[in-house]
């Protein structure tokens, strides 16, 4: 099994949701050359929340602040990880035994591929480091 846990960091912008919204936030992104890695958005309510991994997390704060957003950016976990059945299920079994809460997750895999990425931040992402990168 293939698992590599590392530290990062994902923007956070929440606005109220509107149609045209993420097309709005994408290309302000996609104009100042910002490669996306990863992205998550959800609604509840009238409120959207997005979160964007980018090729430049810095960048995207400074660009999307002088766009009317109000960008957080916000610790989080970057799981590389075989792409195989029962993987999440060994992962979250994991931190459900070292008692960490997962606030959020998503991921991404490509067909053909032998890894994919998931994106996640726990109660504790520093304990979670540890206890994921000691799995075997």
């Amino acid at each position: 099994m293939h698992l590599k846990a590392t530290r990062g960091k994902e923007v956070v912008v929440r606005i109220i949701n509107d149609i045209g919204v993420l097309a709005d936030l994408a290309k302000v992104l996609a104009d100042r050359g910002i490669d996306l890695k990863a992205i998550n958005a959800s609604v509840l309510g009238d409120q959207a929340t997005i979160r964007v991994v980018t090729d430049d997390n810095l960048r995207a704060v400074d660009v999307l602040g002088e766009h009317g957003y109000n960008p957080q950016e916000s610790s989080m976990i970057v799981l590389t990880l075989s792409h195989k059945p029962g993987m999440l299920h060994r992962v979250s079994e994991e931190l459900a035994h070292a008692m960490l809460d997962i606030h959020h997750i998503y991921a991404s895999s490509v067909e053909g591929q032998d890894e994919c990425c998931v994106i996640l931040h726990t109660a504790n992402d520093d304990r979670a480091l540890v206890r994921l990168n000691q799995m075997e």
